[in-house]
């Protein structure tokens, strides 16, 4: 009789919904098959088993309702029969979301129709699962291609930029010495000969160290061409023409840009002193002297703001392995709807509608203390009393740089997921094996991870 008793009592907790294992042995105690009730675990009451999960709290411990949401605490446990159990917050049962794969979350609740996909969300996962093994594997290989072109990148333009330091401050005071000699010469001081060789000596050191600068630049492309194969190629889209163009982001000298204005400047300067040098050396009277005295002041300053924005650039943070600095100076596009998104690693990121109406994100930082994300802030104000618009880029491993989708999560609050080889490390792996199949399946799908 006894054992007819408890193997009445184990069918039965088998049968009651949401306990999970861990807690079936607590259940099978507190149940009395010949007395038909329940004794709360807390011991606080003796109740009928039919007062069991009927959806209102009868012992203070919440433990005579395991599968609703009438105590509000504790767990519920999701059998999610062919996939793998999980278990959920009370407060998520009978609230018309289908949380647990199998339904049995919202089994209680008569507007709710969950259809059991365990099976699908397994298969998708063991699918995921072993795509991101593979990609983890093919991406770090490539991850490692991007650490090896921006630490590269890195080493030669710090190089350079010694040379650009240097060639700024003969080039600055060439220019000072240049108006210094213009007056002497008009007040016809003692000493415009002796300037004027220092002059020539300082216009001749910078036509040298100009070769040196394009020797370092030849260099900086040879090195790059080192490293080029398996580099996958980058989409970019025509907004005139609507179509995608590709390119191949190892033939970018992706600093050019940075360094071309400094090297601009720097030239255009060096030959009006030239020409100022070329006038006092024949004795004849420089053309045009004080527009060309206030158009070398103006060039000086820019040469001075150019090398400030370069030096900040390269205190930027690229990743622990310089991985991320092949995206900088790089543009990514994304359309949907009546939107459109144009995104600039470490520099900005716009969204444009239809109705001109459009959020501009500024790089604010990338956070390090968490592995895989960059923040942007800075943005245009939402509204009176809203937050000033932020933008979080998630990085996924991927086999190329694209944007996977935009997401608002919150009044102003933007998430931008973004694949990349560079995000193909073991940590990503690592978070996504901590996460159970359902959670997988969400997360894959909120983050644009699944074909389209």
């Amino acid at each position: 009789m006894i054992l007819l008793f408890s193997l009445f009592a184990a069918i039965s907790v088998d049968k009651i919904r949401g306990v999970s294992p861990a807690n079936a042995g607590q259940y099978r105690r507190a149940i009395s098959a010949r007395k038909n009730t329940f004794t709360c675990f807390d011991k606080s009451k003796t109740i009928s088993l039919d007062r069991l999960n009927d959806g209102y709290c009868d012992c203070p411990d919440g433990s005579d309702e395991p599968g609703t949401n009438a105590c509000g605490t504790g767990e519920f446990y999701c059998r999610n029969t062919g996939s793998v159990p999980r278990m959920i917050p009370k407060w998520m049962v009978n609230d018309g979301v289908c949380d647990c794969c199998d339904g049995s979350d919202e089994a209680g609740n008569p507007h709710a129709h969950c259809e059991d996909v365990c099976g699908a969300i397994r298969r998708r996962s063991i699918e995921f699962r072993s795509n991101l093994t593979n990609m983890t594997i093919e991406g770090g290989k490539l991850r490692n291609k991007y650490s090896d072109r921006g630490r590269l990148e890195l080493t030669l333009r710090r190089k350079q930029l010694q040379s650009v330091e240097s060639q700024k401050n003969k080039v600055f005071k060439a220019a000072s010495l240049v108006e210094q000699i213009y007056w002497e010469i008009r007040s016809n001081g003692e000493n415009a000969d002796m300037m004027i060789n220092q002059l020539n000596f300082l216009v001749t050191e910078i036509k040298n160290e100009f070769h040196e600068i394009e020797k370092t630049e030849k260099n900086v492309r040879k090195g790059t061409r080192k490293i080029r194969e398996e580099i996958p190629h980058y989409g970019r889209f025509n907004l005139k023409k609507r179509q995608e163009l590709y390119f191949n982001v190892e033939n970018c000298i992706v600093w050019l840009p940075d360094f071309g204005n400094v090297f601009y400047r720097l030239h255009s300067a060096y030959k009006i002193t030239k020409a100022f040098l070329k006038a006092f050396t024949s004795g004849k009277e420089p053309e045009h002297a004080t527009s060309q005295f206030n158009k070398l002041s103006a060039i000086t300053s820019k040469i001075e703001n150019s090398t400030i924005k370069v030096q900040k650039v390269m205190e930027t943070d690229f990743g622990p392995d310089k991985e991320f600095l092949p995206l900088y100076k790089q543009w990514y596009y994304y359309e949907k709807d009546d939107w459109y998104l144009e995104f600039y690693p470490f520099e900005n990121c716009t969204k444009k509608s239809k109705k001109d109406s459009r959020y501009v994100f500024n790089f604010g930082h990338y956070n390090r203390s968490e592995q895989l994300k960059w923040i942007f802030t800075g943005g245009q104000s939402c509204g009176y009393r809203a937050p000033d618009t932020t933008l979080e880029v998630k990085l996924h491993c991927r086999m190329k740089d694209e944007i996977l989708g935009l997401k608002e999560w919150a009044k102003c609050q933007f998430r931008l997921d973004f694949g990349t080889p560079g995000a193909c490390i073991e940590e990503y792996k690592q978070q996504v094996d901590s996460m159970d199949d359902v959670t997988l399946d969400e997360w894959a799908k909120d983050s644009g991870l699944y074909p389209k």
